[in-house]
């Protein structure tokens, strides 16, 4: 049984947000805290990592379970050799907070709310998220319960349709595997966990940290550091995933990078060297090193199995990202037939964005941060005022500086009071200008862009 203590604090908000009195309750539970406002009663532990902590909560104002993950030291002062790696997990805080308030499926998990911080010397993040019943690693671990085809069949297609859903919105998930597709007693189904998750890069570069996903779930062009990354990724994993609910074990037990190669060249055979994805040296080892084999094929480890199950299978297993099934896709495969209703449901209807270019040290990230969860809160507004420009057509302001008395011919009458209306649409632009600028209904000055093309009036309202 857990250890719960519970410790009340009272705290008075004191920078960049509001004034008030808060209540905030320190509860311990198995030597890990939870400072939370009062409506959050802590229960018990989910799971935990190295930089992480997930715990059931009972919310008082909704009457429902939730589940709050921590997110610890995120900002305590660090070694200097550790900077790097904390610096990691600051931007994995960033986009996963960005990821989930963006998120809006019904197979993804959702975002109830982002605990708001006392003031800016916050160093753990609290999320608030849907409480599920368990995920798929416990219900595969338990021997006696039987899977048959058709939650087997429901599960997979749950998962692939958020996928689907993440997919379109041009995000990679990177860590599908069974502890993270959550379940509930209906057979709910979503996907959690977006630590790993990333916007797709539309480069196609590889993306900076060396580890995604499990090892047990980790696509072949990921093990062999090809430095582009695609969903085929994510679709490889819920293939593993797929064979795992079938076996009731892990696909590939891989003991390294190299091993895990190793097993899926055995089992699926050794791949033409057009397939093979990845640095000069990982293509050499397969073709050089492991011996050439047919493979033993999925139908021998799955012999009762379907044809249009190893099929599907086998599409996801593909060692070629380009021929790998895609998400949507495999929702119109054959295997899903009495499930599957066109919709466009699984499809986000704008893409995810987040720009991290000016983010480059801790203070930036966790300015950031605290400006989610303040439009999270609506202390700040979603989204910046709205920027209106007008172009002076063949006017080049570029390059060198004009004189605003210089001749042009614009027609200005759209965005001029009546009664300050140029009397001719081709007169000189600099008396009407100052003569007008303060009933001006578009903008508050006028300048030349150095970087554009043309005459910009820009305004801020």
């Amino acid at each position: 049984m857990a250890y719960v203590n519970t410790l009340d604090c009272v705290v008075t908000s004191t920078q960049n947000v509001p004034h008030v009195k808060l209540l905030e309750k320190v509860t311990i539970i198995d030597g890990e805290s939870f400072a939370l406002p009062p409506r959050y009663a802590p229960v018990r532990i989910l799971g935990q990592g190295s930089f992480g902590v997930v715990c059931s909560a009972k919310d008082s104002e909704t009457n429902e379970m939730v589940a709050i993950k921590k997110l610890k030291n995120l900002f305590i002062q660090s070694p200097k050799e550790d900077k790097q790696a904390q610096r990691v997990q600051q931007l994995r805080a960033l986009r996963e907070l960005n990821i989930l308030k963006f998120c809006n499926h019904p197979n993804v998990i959702g975002l109830r709310d982002i605990i708001l911080p006392e003031d800016t010397s916050f160093e753990d993040i609290y999320i608030v998220m849907e409480c599920m019943a368990g995920d798929l690693r416990v219900v595969l671990n338990n021997k006696r319960k039987n899977i048959d085809n058709y939650h087997c069949r429901h599960f997979v297609h749950k998962v692939i349709q958020g996928l689907s859903y993440l997919h379109s919105a041009n995000v990679l998930h990177r860590d599908v595997k069974p502890s993270n597709i959550l379940l509930d007693a209906t057979c709910n189904v979503k996907i959690c966990d977006m630590g790993m998750a990333r916007e797709v890069d539309p480069t196609g570069t590889r993306l900076s940290t060396n580890y995604v996903q499990s090892r047990y779930y980790r696509a072949p062009e990921l093990l062999l550091d090809y430095p582009k990354i695609t969903t085929a990724s994510d679709m490889w994993a819920v293939g593993c995933v797929f064979a795992e609910i079938l076996l009731r074990r892990p696909l590939f037990v891989g003991t390294s990078p190299v091993n895990q190669i190793e097993q899926i060249v055995s089992l699926l055979g050794t791949p033409d060297k057009s397939d093979i994805f990845g640095v000069k040296e990982g293509v050499e080892y397969i073709t050089k090193m492991i011996p050439y084999t047919k493979g033993r094929g999925l139908k021998a480890i799955l012999p009762r199995s379907s044809d249009v199950t190893i099929d599907l299978l086998s599409k996801l297993l593909h060692f070629n990202p380009n021929k790998r099934i895609t998400a949507m896709e495999a929702l119109q495969h054959p295997y899903f037939k009495d499930i599957y209703e066109p919709s466009n449901s699984n499809m986000s209807p704008v893409p995810f964005h987040l720009d991290e270019r000016p983010i480059y040290n801790t203070n930036a990230i966790k300015n950031k941060i605290l400006e989610v969860i303040r439009k999270h809160h609506k202390i700040i507004p979603e989204t910046e005022p709205e920027k209106k420009t007008l172009d002076v057509p063949n006017v080049d302001f570029s390059g060198r500086r004009r004189s605003l008395s210089e001749v042009v011919k614009i027609n200005f009458r759209d965005f001029f009071d009546e009664d300050t209306q140029p009397a001719n649409e081709s007169e000189i632009i600099k008396p009407t200008l100052k003569r007008s600028r303060s009933k001006c209904k578009l903008c508050k000055e006028l300048r030349p862009e150095s970087t554009y093309e043309g005459l910009v009036l820009e305004v801020f309202e």
